[in-house]
């Protein structure tokens, strides 16, 4: 059996390292730019101080499996799935030498507290990140403005030495770091031109993020930091490069600041919805709910007060399993044949609530949990899901009667179709305005009132959904979900709709235009539990 060892990767093989990261941006960005960074650096300085890329066993080419050892700096990547690879990897460190562990993905944290736990480390921080990511092309349209009596140019290495001194995060070597930093990458920093002060700045991290960003605390809330940010992004976009920024959980400044600049939360939501991506359109749905979210809270971040994206143990990166609870409503997918994950989640649910799952695959593992929590059902409706693919509905055509017209339905017919919508429920008007504001929706009104006479919306999971006609019988359901159908491919989407089993006029009607049948779906809703299933969810966790 042969015994693993970490072996330097040759410097001649780094671009071949790098180039395997080339895929799946933003995800793997900072992977390839912080191995770029290293081949950049090497052309300035042959002999880099206190540095290594290590394999383990010469493996690289197989999964692009890496560690990085640099000054008190350790950086660690694999595209290997199963994480054994890198699990084997860290295992071989000198743990005996303090380092930080840094930039990371979530993908790899059961990992790297397994390996803290076996060679029984100490941890002297351990801080939360969240990624925010703004297009070179989104860059280049910043207006900079430097107030009179200040001005904006590159670091020296005497800059860094004052950065280091605020640092909230120095440590030993981080000045030879941050003047390494100034010396050899992009650097912002905005001083006065008067006393040569400098109030604010940003350097360019190795794995090519924006940090070690501040402002003295005596010139904060002056837009400082955010002048600096926005010159950084500006002098990386002319380079080529797009901006991303490791912010803190827990720095809600920041992250407010790096929003209003229309930084993107690349987040691990969009790596859970990117594992959809997969034999598509098999799991189109599933993908299409996570974008759902992701663009709604980029939109509205407080509607995350309601919305909760849950997985078991964190484990959503082996087998996409996630339940999303939005209000009462409920989404939920897996990649796992078995279907084992998402039971374990189902059981551990607080089922004190009452919730609807929406045009859910998995009838059966929630009417075990059903069962399980002694639940009643309040509703269970079998449906069939029905598909026209968008080659086919780009081809739709449709003439509209005299008098009438279609387009988008503006929020504030929330109220209308509600009073027209026979599932109602508490809050369901403002679920209907949600999609309104936010979701494709067709309308057909009548030009003369302006009152709608059919329309669709557009729901959280990318189906077709509230299907109303006021005026039966003229042809006016199939007119807007022809027209709904045609908006969808013109964005290149194909349309979902989820019609009862028994429902045969609905049936007929979908199958008419073109909509063929590719799978079936409940929709369930249970009463509140009384159940008390405290002990019963300490055993499940157990």
């Amino acid at each position: 059996m042969t015994t693993d060892t970490l072996v330097p990767i040759p410097i001649e093989d780094w671009e071949e390292l790098r180039n395997l990261y080339q895929h799946n941006w933003p995800h793997n960005e900072p992977t390839y730019n912080l191995i770029q960074n290293y081949i950049d650096w090497h052309r300035i300085d042959r002999k880099l101080k206190d540095f290594r890329i290590y394999s383990l066993n010469g493996t690289w080419r197989q999964n692009g499996t890496f560690v990085v050892q640099d000054l008190y700096l350790l950086f660690f990547y694999s595209l290997d799935k199963t994480n054994d690879t890198v699990r084997r990897a860290l295992d071989l460190v000198d743990w005996d030498y303090s380092w930080q562990v840094s930039a990371y993905h979530d993908t790899h944290r059961a990992v790297m507290l397994e390996i803290i736990k076996k060679h029984k480390l100490q941890l002297i921080f351990d801080i939360a990140t969240e990624s925010r990511y703004l297009r070179k092309e989104d860059a280049l349209q910043f207006s900079i403005e430097v107030p009179a009596g200040i001005c904006l140019r590159p670091l020296s290495g005497e800059d860094a030495v004052k950065a280091n001194s605020l640092w909230p995060h120095r440590a030993k070597g981080s000045e030879f770091l941050l003047k390494r930093l100034a010396l050899w990458n992009a650097s912002v920093g905005l001083f006065d031109e008067t006393t040569n002060e400098m109030l604010a700045w940003c350097f360019r991290l190795t794995p090519g993020a924006h940090g070690a960003l501040e402002v003295p605390t005596e010139h904060r809330r002056k837009g400082y930091g955010t002048l600096v940010t926005k010159a950084m992004a500006v002098k990386l976009a002319n380079m080529g490069c797009n901006s991303y920024g490791f912010v803190l959980t827990t720095n809600a400044a920041s992250i407010a600041m790096f929003h209003n600049l229309g930084f993107e939360n690349v987040a691990a939501w969009k790596q859970l919805r990117d594992l959809y991506r997969q034999d598509w359109p098999q799991h189109e749905i599933a993908y299409h709910t996570v974008h759902n979210y992701i663009y709604w809270t980029e939109h509205d971040p407080h509607i995350t007060r309601t919305l909760i994206v849950y997985s078991l143990n964190g484990s959503w990166w082996q087998n996409g399993t996630y339940i999303i609870i939005d209000h009462t409503d409920v989404f939920m997918y897996t990649l796992e044949p078995s279907g084992t994950t998402l039971k374990r989640m189902l059981q551990l649910l607080d089922w004190h609530h009452s919730y609807l799952m929406n045009m859910c695959l998995y009838r059966d593992l929630v009417l075990d949990a059903y069962r399980l929590h002694q639940l009643p059902i309040a509703f269970d409706s079998e449906d069939v899901i029905y598909c026209v693919p968008h080659h086919v509905a780009h081809e739709f055509r449709y003439e509209l009667p005299a008098g009438l017209s279609l387009q988008r339905i503006e929020p504030h017919y929330a109220r209308f179709i509600y009073n027209q919508w026979l599932n109602k429920a508490v809050g369901t008007e403002y679920f209907i305005e949600r999609l309104l504001r936010w979701n494709v929706s067709m309308g057909l009104f009548c030009e003369r009132t302006r009152d709608p006479l059919a329309w669709c919306i557009r729901t959280q999971n990318g189906a077709l959904g509230l299907l109303g006609v006021v005026a039966q019988r003229k042809g006016y359901g199939s007119l807007v979900i022809k027209a709904f159908a045609r908006r969808l491919a013109e964005q290149g989407y194909s349309t979902y709709a989820s019609v009862r089993h028994t429902n045969m006029a609905s049936r007929r009607l979908f199958e008419k235009l073109g909509f063929s049948v590719v799978g079936e779906a409940s929709w369930l809703k249970n009463m509140k539990g009384t159940f008390d299933g405290i002990e019963l969810r300490k055993a499940i966790k157990s």
